[in-house]
């Protein structure tokens, strides 16, 4: 007597005893039997708190007809998620627009390749100084290219930060 094939189709050889299905669909058929108890029983276990989770739903607030959820500002998932990207993207551009100076120049706005000082090309290699502007290795040095920053005001205000005055009482009689 010949074996029968599976019946999911996968092309194996099932048996009688695993209704006719491979091991490793008979497996997996296992798989899906118990997830189906486990729900049914959680379903009988808390019919209130589910009834209670639907009656949450409401009509998606931008009226595309899915539901929402008061958790999600009352939108479906996807109106919920472009409001975050749209909410990302403005706050992206505020920053770019308060971070930039007002520059109608063609010099402000094409990318900075050239040092300062030469005018020699760097590319890749280009050292930016604190002053905001790209040197080549030559004049990457503050004191190459007659930086403007003042590094000493910026040392004196990191030491004053993290070294604070420490004064302790006044004794109020010596022995």
């Amino acid at each position: 007597m010949e074996r029968p094939l599976c019946a999911k189709g996968c092309g194996f050889y099932g048996s009688v005893e695993t209704q006719n299905l491979c091991s490793k669909c008979y497996k997996d058929f296992q798989k899906e039997e118990e997830l189906v108890n486990t729900k049914r029983a959680k379903a009988d276990k808390e019919p209130q708190e589910i009834v209670r989770k639907m009656m949450d739903f409401e009509l998606c607030a931008n009226g595309c007809g899915f539901f929402g959820m008061a958790d999600t500002r009352n939108m479906c998932s996807n109106c919920y998620n472009d409001s975050l990207n749209l909410e990302e993207r403005t706050d992206k551009t505020k920053a770019l627009v308060l971070d930039t100076p007002m520059h109608s120049d063609a010099q402000a706005q094409c990318v900075k390749n050239r040092c300062k000082s030469c005018n020699k090309k760097v590319g890749l290699t280009g050292f930016e100084c604190r002053c905001g502007n790209v040197f080549c290795g030559m004049h990457r040095y503050p004191e190459e290219h007659a930086c403007t920053v003042d590094f000493k005001a910026i040392g004196r205000v990191i030491l004053a930060k993290e070294n604070p005055v420490c004064k302790g009482d006044k004794l109020q009689s010596r022995a």
